[in-house]
């Protein structure tokens, strides 16, 4: 084999490795930032929708709170009708 291919393959093989090995951990460095970003985006979504979710009972739970008192007034109204 002649010195010179020898010499290039001496240096090139391991420059190749070398590009081989940070592709392959560049690769999982995107992946794993990417799976990163979703869990965000996932953890922002659910906030929004457990803060939506709340205001709809607190709502819900005073229009009950208001139901409950008419008819309270209504009952008392209706008593008080009926002992007339």
């Amino acid at each position: 084999m002649n010195p010179a291919v020898t010499a290039s393959l001496a240096v090139g093989v391991p420059s190749l490795l070398v590009a081989v090995i940070s592709f392959l951990f560049a690769s999982r460095a995107r992946t794993q930032t990417a799976q990163a970003e979703r869990d965000k985006v996932d953890a922002e979504a659910y906030a929004r929708a457990r803060e939506s979710y709340e205001a709809a009972l607190a709502t819900l739970r005073s229009e009950i709170a208001d139901a409950r008192a008419e008819i309270t007034d209504l009952r008392e109204q209706n008593r008080d009708l009926r002992g007339k």
